[in-house]
């Protein structure tokens, strides 16, 4: 499934301090262990919300982690989103 390994480098999520992710359970990994400063970077700049919906093409995912505040929460709605996926659940909600 596209969504969940994204292959070419352009669709890459490039941190603030240089770490990239191809795909969003690289990227659920990452959030708890990114520092609060690029955590916020990217969240202002609405970095993780326009990487999710345009390059992930999940709409859904991209409006709920669009209203976090916390790393962590961040990472639950990541992950809660993930275990839908990968289920087959929820795909029609993703625009593409």
């Amino acid at each position: 499934m596209e969504f969940l390994d994204l292959k070419s480098k352009k669709k890459e999520f490039v941190t603030k301090d240089g770490r990239r992710f191809k795909n969003l359970q690289e990227l659920s990994n990452a959030i708890p262990t990114m520092s609060e400063q690029a955590f916020h970077y990217h969240k202002q700049n609405n970095d993780f919300y326009s990487w999710v919906r345009d390059v992930a093409k999940d709409l859904k995912l991209a409006e709920q982690i669009n209203k976090v505040r916390s790393q962590k929460l961040m990472k639950t709605r990541i992950e809660a989103r993930l275990k839908l996926l990968n289920a087959g659940i929820g795909i029609s909600s993703m625009r593409g």
